[in-house]
C-alpha cells in the first residue's frame, strides 16, 4: 500500500527563516497521528505544507495523489476537497446556523444537489452528534458542540485525511474525551486518515497511538507502543524547562540548623549571644528566655545575685555621713553670705547711689 502522506528530505521555510530541515516522514492511510513538540518547534508549519498554505521544498512532498512540488495554485482548490481540517479556535459563521455554516461549504466546493446536500448534512450530524443541533446558532452551542461542528464541516466532503491542529486544546477534560471519541470513529469506522497536533498528554495516554515528535528543526518518529512513554517523558521535560526558565541562582539544596539566642542585656543594653548550645544528632536543643536570662523569671535565682546584709549597711552608713558632709557645707555658705550682707557700704556701692552722671558733677 502507498502511502497517502510522504515527504523526503523536506524544507519547511516560513518568512524565509527555515523551521524544519530535511524530514523524512511516511503515514498509510487509516492511521492516526499525533504531532507533539514544544511550540514553534514546525508542527503546524508541516500541517500547512499539506493543504498548501506554505511551500514544498524537497525531493518528494506528495499529499493524497498531488504532488506539492509541482502544485500550481489553480489546484490548490482541488487538494483542499480531499483534506478535512479542524481548526483549535472553530472558525464558524456566526450569522448563520449549523446547517448553514455545512451548506455554505458545501456550495463552496461545488455540491449543487440540494437532496445530497442535505443528505450528506444529516450525515455528519449525526456522526458528530449533532443529530438535533442543525438549526442552532454557533453561539447557542458549547465549546465541545462548536468543536463537533468543525469536525462534521472537515467532513462533509469525505475526505481521505484530516488535519486536526489541537482539537481539544480549549475544551474541559471531560468534552475532550468525547472530541477524541469522535476522531477516533472517523479512522476506525470511516477508514481515514487522521493528523492530529496536540499538546494534551493526557489525551495522547488515554488513547495511544503512533507519534511524531518535533525537536530541533526535526522529527522523530515513535512506535504505538512507545507513546505512553513519550507522553511521560514530555511532561517532566516540560516540568523541567519551566523550573530552568524561572531559576535564576543556584539552589543549595543542604540544610543547616543554626540555634542562637540573644536577649538584651538590661544593665549595658549590649546583646548576649549565646555560643554554648549543646546539640545532638538526634534532638536539637532549643534556649529559653528563662534560660538565657534566669533572674526575670527564678526568684531563687534573683536572691543569689543580692549583696550580703553587712556589705548593705557599711554602704548606709557612708551613704549618711556624706550627705552630713553636704549639709554643713552648705551652712558655712550661707553664713559667709550673712556676714556680707551687713556692710552698707556694700549694698551704696552695688546700688550705685552716688553715680549722678557727667551733668551732676
Amino acid at each position: 500500500m502507498s502511502p497517502i502522506i510522504e515527504f523526503k528530505n523536506l524544507d519547511v521555510y516560513q518568512k524565509n527563516i527555515l523551521v524544519l530541515s530535511g524530514i523524512d516522514l511516511s503515514i498509510d492511510k487509516g492511521e492516526f497521528v499525533y504531532f507533539t513538540g514544544k511550540t514553534g518547534t514546525g508542527k503546524s508549519s508541516l500541517v500547512k505544507v499539506m493543504y498548501a498554505d506554505l511551500p514544498a521544498q524537497g525531493d518528494k512532498a506528495q499529499v493524497a495523489g498531488i504532488d506539492l512540488l509541482k502544485l500550481k495554485n489553480k489546484n490548490i482548490p482541488t487538494l483542499r476537497r480531499k483534506l478535512g481540517i479542524v481548526f483549535q479556535d472553530f472558525q464558524l459563521l456566526y450569522d448563520r446556523s449549523v446547517h448553514d455554516n455545512l451548506v455554505f461549504v458545501m456550495k463552496a466546493t461545488g455540491w449543487k444537489d440540494k437532496n445530497k446536500m442535505q443528505e450528506r448534512i444529516n450525515e455528519v450530524l449525526a456522526m458528530t452528534g449533532l443529530g438535533t443541533k442543525g438549526f442552532k446558532m454557533p453561539h447557542q452551542l458549547s465549546g465541545g458542540e462548536q468543536q463537533r461542528v468543525c469536525i462534521a464541516r472537515a467532513l462533509i466532503n469525505e475526505p481521505e485525511i484530516i488535519l486536526a491542529d489541537e482539537p481539544t486544546g480549549n475544551l474541559d477534560p471531560e468534552t475532550s474525551v468525547e472530541i477524541m471519541e469522535v476522531l477516533h470513529n472517523v479512522v476506525n469506522k470511516e477508514g481515514r486518515t487522521v493528523v492530529m497536533i496536540t499538546h494534551d498528554y493526557m489525551m495522547l495516554e488515554k488513547y495511544p497511538s503512533r507519534t511524531i515528535r518535533f525537536q530541533n528543526g526535526g522529527v522523530e518518529d515513535s512506535e504505538q507502543k512507545e507513546t505512553e512513554n513519550i507522553a511521560e517523558n514530555q511532561i517532566i521535560e516540560d516540568e523541567i524547562d519551566v523550573v530552568e526558565e524561572n531559576m535564576e541562582t543556584e539552589i543549595d539544596t543542604q540544610v543547616f540548623e543554626e540555634n542562637i539566642a540573644e536577649q538584651d542585656n538590661f544593665e549595658d543594653d549590649e546583646i548576649i549571644e549565646n555560643e554554648s548550645i549543646e546539640s545532638s544528632s538526634e534532638e536539637t536543643t532549643y534556649i529559653t528566655e528563662e534560660d538565657e536570662l534566669p533572674g526575670l523569671y527564678d526568684d531563687e535565682a534573683f536572691e543569689e545575685d543580692l549583696p550580703e546584709e553587712g556589705i548593705v549597711q557599711e554602704s548606709a552608713e557612708i551613704f549618711e555621713e556624706e550627705i552630713d558632709d553636704i549639709v554643713e557645707d552648705n551652712h558655712e555658705d550661707e553664713d559667709e553670705e550673712e556676714e556680707n550682707s551687713d556692710n552698707p557700704l556694700d549694698f551704696i556701692q552695688e546700688q550705685d547711689i552716688f553715680d549722678f552722671g557727667d551733668d551732676e558733677k
